[in-house]
């Protein structure tokens, strides 16, 4: 029998339930997964909190030690025993499923002690905002580094990593805002992340998008299954662009506005939708 503890966690409020309906329905409806699943609660209601119990949903308290985009991370490190074999994925609430994702808890790297994540679609401006001016240049020669190794930024919607990992990445955290490298803000993550795939190249391994993919990918649809292309030409002179099949999909709150290419759990699977929308006692699905 596996020994390793498969865990998915994300985060919520009160106001963003509808879209934790989405991600729990098609976490078990649509990618069939059997492992623990787990919402860090920032200011879900108690009929919230008692619906997800319902459906067996481990609900745990925040540290609120800092603004929710980072305290999430922070309070997911706090709650793992680092001496326990486990793989714990982080994704955000606004995104659903469309396949399976057995393969991310079996990706043997991830098991030898690797933290994973997958790259975005382009360089987002908030390196520069989540950083003080006086570190622009520093910043710089990371997206530099990142993108010369990997061929864009890593994207932060989806992080996947042992406990004691996740300790390592959470201190990584602190330390960038206590020492003046980050601010406090939205971003700060996603430079965490970058700043430890490029310090400690041993410990990170790079995955496909099919586990994080904002539908800026420009999906392409066949049947009941979606697919992007990834630009591996970019990060390898001798490789061709992969065509990937999308586990994940990642309504970012910029990809929301391009309504050409965003793509919702109920497009895809509007039975599903449906019945978590009864199930969480929602009205309009997001």
């Amino acid at each position: 029998m596996d020994s390793f503890e498969r865990w998915i966690v994300t985060s919520s409020d009160e106001k963003f339930w509808p879209w934790l309906a989405m991600f729990v329905g098609s976490l078990r409806d649509v990618a069939g997964f059997t492992g623990s699943i787990a919402v860090i609660d920032y200011g879900l209601t108690i009929q919230q909190r008692e619906i997800l119990e319902e459906q067996r949903v481990v609900c745990l308290p925040a540290l609120n030690n800092r603004i929710q985009v980072l305290d999430r991370y922070l309070s997911l490190a706090s709650y793992f025993d680092p001496s326990i074999p486990a793989l714990v994925a982080h994704f955000d609430a606004d995104i659903w499923f469309n396949r399976t994702i057995n393969a991310l808890f079996s990706n043997p790297a991830l098991r030898s002690g690797r933290l994973g994540a997958a790259i975005d679609v382009f360089s987002c401006d908030y390196y520069y905002t989540c950083s003080p001016r006086a570190r622009h240049a520093e910043v710089d020669q990371l997206l530099k580094e990142v993108k010369l190794a990997f061929g864009e930024p890593l994207q932060a919607g989806m992080i996947i990593a042992a406990p004691h990992l996740w300790m390592h990445f959470a201190n990584l955290l602190e330390s960038l805002i206590e020492d003046g490298h980050a601010k406090s803000c939205w971003g700060a993550d996603a430079l965490a992340l970058n700043r430890f795939a490029c310090d400690h190249p041993e410990s990170f391994t790079l995955l496909p998008i099919s586990y994080n993919a904002p539908p800026l990918w420009k999906f392409e649809r066949e049947g009941m299954n979606l697919y992007a292309t990834e630009p591996g030409g970019v990060r390898k002179s001798h490789q061709s662009a992969q065509r990937v099949p999308i586990a994940a999909v990642h309504r970012t709150s910029g990809a929301r506005c391009y309504k050409e290419y965003d793509v919702a759990l109920a497009d895809m699977h509007p039975n599903v939708a449906q019945r978590w929308a009864q199930i969480f006692g929602i009205r309009e699905l997001p």
